[in-house]
């Protein structure tokens, strides 16, 4: 029992810092180039509802965790470099933690900034790869930091042959110890969405998402068995372009399998503003 409650409290922990600094906050559209100089704010108003952790033998156990949160996120097309269009990102968000039997957490979160640059550009065939690096570093305040540096990995394609769009994102996550002084294991992330231009202003998308774990979580040096965590999760997504430079999407993700995993459900609105 000691070791289950020490392995909730880590995972607890996990989910409510990354909220939005994980890829899956994929939209569709999302991994398209930009000419350079342009600049766009994208704005994430979520909510997650995670009142189960599923452990690996199926046993279900009530957490009753949710997380409201606001990013803000600048990203910068900077310029050209062997002919690949690069440039600069970055992440602030604000977090509210609320778990059953505990008073909520409040604050800022950590600060999450990053380089990408574009490996193939098709404007004429709409087709794009992108190498994508994040870190997420120990700036947040004391409530709700991880208090640690992690890097996230992504290659991102995009492909949109009219009316459909096709986003996929696949992600290592390289992990330090977190806020408890539990050794996280690394993990391997994958998402894609699949869209469709219903009208020239409005679109559905389809997406899915799956993260695997590496190996158990470790705290104090003791391998905690049985908490190589692996989740899989379905959703929709609906966008509407409000003006040429405005963009909004409400996406919808439930938790459908959830192995040493939080279960529950993930919503945000996002507002893509084009400068």
């Amino acid at each position: 029992m000691k070791k289950l409650l020490i392995c909730l409290s880590i995972i607890v922990f996990f989910m409510a810092i990354r909220p939005i600094c994980r890829a899956d906050v994929l939209d569709p559209l999302d991994n398209s180039s930009a000419p350079v100089g342009t600049k766009v704010l994208v704005t994430y108003f979520g909510f997650q509802h995670l009142p189960e952790y599923e452990n690996q033998d199926g046993t279900k156990v009530d957490i009753g965790v949710d997380i409201a949160y606001a990013a803000f996120r600048p990203v910068y097309f900077a310029g050209k470099v062997f002919g690949k269009t690069w440039g600069v990102n970055a992440v602030l968000p604000l977090l509210d933690i609320s778990i059953d039997g505990a008073d909520s957490e409040t604050g800022i979160g950590d600060i999450v900034a990053g380089p990408f640059i574009f490996l193939y550009e098709n404007f004429e065939d709409q087709l794009f790869l992108s190498f994508w690096e994040f870190a997420s570093t120990p700036t947040g305040s004391s409530e709700v930091s991880n208090d640690s540096w992690w890097f996230q990995h992504q290659i991102a394609l995009g492909w949109y042959p009219a009316p459909f769009s096709l986003d996929v994102c696949l992600n290592y996550w390289q992990k330090d110890e977190d806020a408890t002084g539990a050794d996280v294991s690394d993990a391997v992330e994958f998402e894609a969405v699949v869209g469709y231009a219903v009208t020239e202003k409005f679109r559905v998308g389809v997406q899915a998402a799956w993260w695997k774990d590496f190996d158990d979580i470790k705290a104090g040096g003791i391998n905690i068995d049985g908490t190589k965590g692996e989740n899989i999760k379905l959703g929709l997504n609906l966008g509407y372009m409000l003006q040429e430079n405005l963009l909004v999407n409400l996406r919808y993700m439930q938790d459908i399998e959830s192995e040493s995993y939080t279960k529950g459900s993930w919503t945000y609105l996002r507002l893509v503003y084009i400068f």
